[in-house]
């Protein structure tokens, strides 16, 4: 029987509270650092919540009770009282399992370990249930002898997931100012500069900083959509360190790639870390498979969005010769990368002798992939001259 340990402390509560708190702030149109009960119920609503289970008038009196200044916009104490409502706190924890369990497998709840010696256990769930429940973000819970603790899985929301959410904020404003300087933005003032030129391949920077340079609103959009969605849960369970890496790495090896297969062809765009990120969770799951709830299902599904997205690509590219400005190498190469980094980085709940395995002959390919396209860019260069 898994014994439930209770979080008393408000100070550690409170940093959830600001996770949510700051989140729901970023669609407040007033920007005065308060947030309205519509805000709130749009939030849960947006976010995957089927079961709300606070009638419209009981929230309404909630939240009317912890409005002291009467303003009808809580501030962030307010907000504090307010979460800690015994009757609120059940909709929020399925607003944040329902987010992040749909998205980033987890261990199934019913396989147990038994802890023979004492131990400590961090424990970086940030849910927020009853005070008869566990309730913890980072703090340090001690467990008796042969306690018994659930192999679930561990998200947080402090600290926040920010890696993404700073590089997301980097591309727009790079995509801001070539939008200002130049009216075509792939000739802007940040783009003339971090852009992938070909013939200034001796500019190694380029072949990472080319993720800040977007043509259009549509490249910029979708690309800060698509990483923000699969990215964020991923962060939240991973930790953002991971992510950066297999970001980076998509990057890098997207650049690589479209520099051997087009290389007489300028790149822009973050698609080589986006791509990275979508096959990060093929990843995930292949490296939990034995405690992931339907891992064939999830591993079909991310798969079908990615192999179809660059199927018609390719299909129109190279059999119906249509001419698009697509980077289909950097594509395939971010992708080929969030997998094989994924394997390697992404945390292994239950490790099994296959994955130890396959977590060699992923860091092995990854090396030889990305060894070879640096050496054809160091010791070929008549292979560019001619293109």
């Amino acid at each position: 029987m898994t014994e439930s340990i209770p979080l008393r402390d408000l100070s550690e509560r409170r940093e959830v509270y600001r996770c949510i708190f700051d989140q729901i702030l970023q669609s407040d149109m007033y920007n005065d650092g308060r947030i309205s009960l519509g805000d709130l119920k749009n939030f849960i609503q947006l976010n995957g919540v089927e079961t709300i289970i606070l009638p419209d008038d009981t929230m309404r009196k909630i939240y009317m009770i912890n409005d002291k200044e009467e303003s009808r916009r809580l501030d962030f104490d307010e907000f504090v009282k307010f979460m800690e409502n015994k009757d609120f706190r059940r909709t929020i924890n399925n607003y944040i399992n329902s987010y992040v369990h749909f998205l980033i497998p987890h261990p199934k709840r019913v396989h147990h370990e038994r802890v023979t010696e004492r131990i400590v256990v961090r424990a970086r769930r940030s849910v927020i249930q009853r005070p008869s429940e566990v309730s913890v973000t980072d703090s340090v819970i001690r467990i008796g002898r042969s306690a018994r603790i659930p192999q679930e899985v561990e998200y947080s929301c402090f600290p926040p997931p920010f890696f993404l959410v700073m590089i997301s904020i980097l591309e727009a404003a790079c995509f801001a100012i070539d939008e200002k300087t130049k009216s075509n933005t792939s000739l802007g003032l940040s783009a003339t500069i971090f852009i992938y030129d070909p013939w200034k391949r001796q500019e190694a920077w380029r072949f990472f900083t080319y993720m800040l340079v977007h043509i259009g609103y549509e490249h910029i959009f979708t690309n800060l959509i698509v990483q923000l969605v699969l990215g964020l849960p991923l962060e939240m369970v991973h930790q953002w360190k991971r992510v950066l890496l297999i970001y980076v790495a998509g990057v890098l090896a997207g650049s690589l790639a479209h520099s051997v297969v087009d290389p007489n062809i300028m790149l822009g765009g973050a698609s080589g870390g986006v791509y990275s990120i979508m096959t990060a969770h093929i990843a995930d799951v292949i490296m939990n498979w034995s405690v992931t709830p339907y891992p064939l299902i999830q591993l079909i599904a991310f798969s079908i969005i990615i192999c179809a997205d660059l199927g018609v690509t390719v299909y129109e590219r190279y059999f119906q010769h249509i001419v698009t400005n697509v980077g289909v190498a950097a594509h395939a190469g971010g992708a080929a990368a969030g997998l094989l980094v994924g394997i390697n980085v992404l945390r292994n709940f239950r490790v099994t002798k296959v994955e130890r395995y396959l977590w060699w002959a992923a860091l092995i390919t990854y090396a030889l992939l990305m060894g070879g396209a640096i050496m054809i860019n160091i010791f070929w260069p008549g292979y560019f001259h001619q293109s």
